[in-house]
């Protein structure tokens, strides 16, 4: 009776975790499908549109820090629940607010994403905590399959709606986590021990802001976010550039998310296979390369696509990695927490740059090579962090 009860409990969180994961990219990633139909029809410059994307990585980075604290004073689940209202309200502001309500919207669901971002991996390491990486890969790829979806349907449903309209969808998904969640609202994560096993001498205990392995997990984590919203910010503008229809172009980004979601589920498995962490840092990071490379330098169709399908993997390898460092870096959930906010915060803002950054530099350069010399060499930023993160080492 009570192995029943404790796997009833295991599903209902799992449900929750899955459900919250819904909602952590897709309010955000239709708007890389729409950025030229709202440039037109708001007389955005590429620099606006790319602070636009910019600015829910602004709030991830601006709520991350307070996210431990928050949870520890109100509980890790009462405080997903009020992320969740959070998200909701932000979406609709930002569709029936008029034009400033566009950034004060996208703004506020930014906050309650951030909040979902670094609460699930505490509460998977808490809950879950002999099958991280299987967790983690699991709720990066709902993140993925359902962004996909975003970036899929966004121009279709914009064509007959309009951007806001189609940008309205995602209050569905945001109020079904909401209800779903509540049976999980007395959740917590789990506390430290006295003496926490596994860490090394000289390793337990003191800030975080202190070792130099939770600088490196920080850096790791706004690289490959910095890539990622790059991509959903300018990989639909690069491939209209080239020729392709808005439509086309949205699906090609569709094809690049949805790839992210093959590259999470791999992700055990790859991490299975190689003898070391680091390995798989490594190879993700070399794949990334070489998607960039074949984007920048190849001029037909397939090699193209074959580049957006090699960093499409890798933007799902790389999010499931990083979110995973956080519980194999950790002993218990609140550990995991405060290296998941120092991470996140400081590596969102990181990312912040990325979408800003490449449109200024599609200004000056008036084309895309240039950018995309700017992702190549974060993809080498990558190898080497990511031989550095794979350590085998307790924080």
């Amino acid at each position: 009776m009570k192995q029943n009860r404790s796997n009833k409990y295991n599903l209902m969180i799992g449900m929750m975790i899955v459900l919250i994961a819904c909602n952590l990219r897709a309010p955000i990633t239709g708007v890389g499908s729409l950025v030229n139909v709202m440039r037109d029809d708001l007389d955005l410059s590429p620099g606006m549109a790319g602070f636009l994307t910019t600015l829910p990585v602004l709030a991830f980075a601006a709520v991350s820090p307070v996210v431990s604290t928050m949870a520890r004073k109100i509980g890790a689940g009462n405080l997903l629940l009020l992320s969740l209202l959070v998200l909701n309200g932000g979406i609709l502001i930002r569709s029936f607010c008029g034009d400033p309500g566009l950034f004060f919207g996208t703004a506020v669901i930014g906050l309650g994403i951030g909040v979902g971002n670094v609460l699930l991996p505490a509460v998977i390491k808490s809950e879950f905590p002999h099958r991280i990486a299987f967790m983690t890969s699991l709720y990066t790829a709902v993140m993925q399959v359902v962004s996909a979806v975003s970036t899929a349907v966004s121009v279709p449903l914009a064509a007959s709606f309009g951007w806001k309209g189609a940008l309205l969808l995602w209050i569905v998904t945001g109020v079904a986590a909401f209800f779903c969640s509540i049976p999980g609202r007395r959740l917590t994560v789990s506390e430290a021990a006295e003496a926490p096993l596994h860490k090394e001498e000289g390793q337990a205990g003191g800030s975080l802001y202190r070792k130099p392995l939770a600088w490196w997990i920080t850096a790791y984590m706004g690289v490959q976010s910095l890539l990622f919203y790059s991509f959903i910010a300018w990989l639909s503008p690069i491939m209209q550039d080239r020729g392709y229809g808005g439509t086309e172009a949205g699906y090609i980004l569709s094809v690049y998310v949805i790839l992210g979601i093959i590259g999470s589920c791999a992700l055990p498995l790859m991490m299975a296979k190689n003898r070391t962490q680091s390995a798989t840092g490594i190879q993700l990071g070399v794949l990334y390369l070489v998607g960039m490379l074949l984007m920048l330098l190849a001029k037909g169709f397939i090699p193209v696509m074959a580049g957006v399908v090699l960093c499409g993997f890798c933007s799902g390898g790389c999010i499931s990695f990083a979110m995973a460092l956080f519980g194999l870096h950790t002993s218990n959930g609140q550990d995991a927490s405060k290296i998941s906010g120092m991470a996140q915060s400081l590596g969102y803002l990181i990312a912040a740059v990325g979408p800003v950054l490449l449109g200024k530099v599609y200004d000056l350069a008036g084309g895309w090579s240039a950018p995309l010399v700017i992702l190549c060499c974060g993809a080498v930023l990558l190898i080497f962090m990511g031989k550095i993160v794979g350590r085998e080492e307790i924080l």
